[in-house]
């Protein structure tokens, strides 16, 4: 099934002012099409392969979590520790870009997943608000953010980068052709991986603009 494409314009969903229900309906597709359209590379993206870009990226996501879920506990944390990735709590740092909270970050060397606690108290706090715990059935975002970021340790050290799967192109000048990937389906990959190893029901990827619609007062 194609993206909602009309449902997700970001003037509609960030700039008007937009009820949480509505974001909360989106599916995986529409948040992989938004997360695409915010991609510097996208206006050179071929139209007609945009579907089938995001649907093979959310199979790369669920068939690595179903790889691990037939080996290991869908507990993150646990799933860290066995692949010895170290998990750290910065209470300190902010760690925002503009107006937009990171939540979580990958460091190779050594693997370490680093959780942001003043982006993760903020989501708590948006979610408890808006009474959205009826919908997303999540008390702490924290393990979906740990799974996210196994996700970017499994393509350093198993899968490689999700992001070089598809080569666009972006020039050409005889024999010689410049090539891209598209960086933004590394995480639209891992949000579906996390989504499938906690059997979420509810597309991970809502929660950043949970915090943006927030902070922009549109709701």
């Amino acid at each position: 099934m194609a993206p909602k494409d009309n449902k997700i314009n970001t003037n509609n969903l960030i700039k008007s002012h937009v009820a949480y229900q509505s974001i909360i309906e989106l599916r995986d597709e529409d948040f992989g099409l938004l997360q695409l359209k915010n991609d510097l590379i996208y206006e050179r993206i071929p139209k007609e392969i945009i579907h089938d870009i995001i649907s093979c990226t959310l199979k790369i996501g669920e068939y690595a979590a179903k790889f691990f879920l037939n080996k290991y506990s869908p507990d993150p944390e646990k799933l860290a520790e066995a692949l010895n990735i170290k998990i750290l709590k910065n209470d300190t740092s902010e760690n925002k870009i503009g107006p937009i909270y990171i939540f979580s970050e990958y460091r190779s060397s050594p693997p370490t997943i680093i959780i942001y606690s003043k982006a993760m108290q903020e989501l708590k706090s948006i979610i408890n608000k808006h009474n959205l715990n009826t919908y997303l059935k999540v008390d702490d975002p924290t393990p979906i953010f740990i799974a996210h970021e196994i996700f970017h340790h499994l393509e350093e050290t198993m899968i490689g980068n999700v992001g070089q799967v598809f080569k666009i192109k972006i020039f050409s000048i005889g024999p010689f052709r410049k090539t891209l990937g598209i960086n933004v389906l590394s995480d639209i990959t891992a949000y579906h991986f996390a989504k499938k190893l906690l059997n979420l029901q509810f597309p991970p990827a809502l929660l950043p603009y949970l915090i943006l619609i927030e902070r922009q007062g549109r709701v």
